[in-house]
């Protein structure tokens, strides 16, 4: 997991100062419906699932994210690209049942399409979480 934070520290470094030389040609097209798994930090022995849709709009990315078995999304967003590195977005989320509950968090795109993320929200006790999203086809 060490290996892991260092990667995603690094990339949300190079999404800040811009300085890398990008992955891919073009940013991928990360649109699509995913698996996602997740924990927070401060306890690594409790495991959530949830599910993630992503679609285009322009050059930004709106999110929904729906619990297990939900059909109505529990949290909405928006991703975005920094024009310097194509292979990591930002997601920013708000809570739709309760507007004062928001985050956001980083993805890294690995190389067969899912998504390694970092996360972190306003009242999460300074326990920020990881999650790995997997592209559904």
């Amino acid at each position: 997991m060490n290996a892991f934070n260092n990667s995603l520290a690094g990339t949300l470094g190079l999404l800040l100062i811009s300085t890398y030389s990008p992955a891919f040609a073009t940013p991928a097209d990360i649109s699509g419906n995913y698996q996602c798994t997740y924990h927070d930090l401060g306890d690594t022995s409790k495991m959530y699932t949830e599910k993630m849709t992503i679609k285009k709009n322009g050059t930004v990315y709106n999110v929904q994210v729906f619990g297990k078995d939900a059909v109505i999304p529990y949290e909405l967003g928006t991703a975005i690209f920094n024009t310097e590195v194509d292979n990591a977005f930002a997601f920013v989320f708000w809570n739709i049942k309760d507007s004062t509950t928001y985050g956001s968090e980083i993805f890294v795109i690995k190389s067969d399409g899912s998504l390694d993320g970092a996360f972190s929200y306003n009242n999460n006790n300074n326990k920020p979480g990881i999650e790995t999203c997997t592209k559904l086809y």
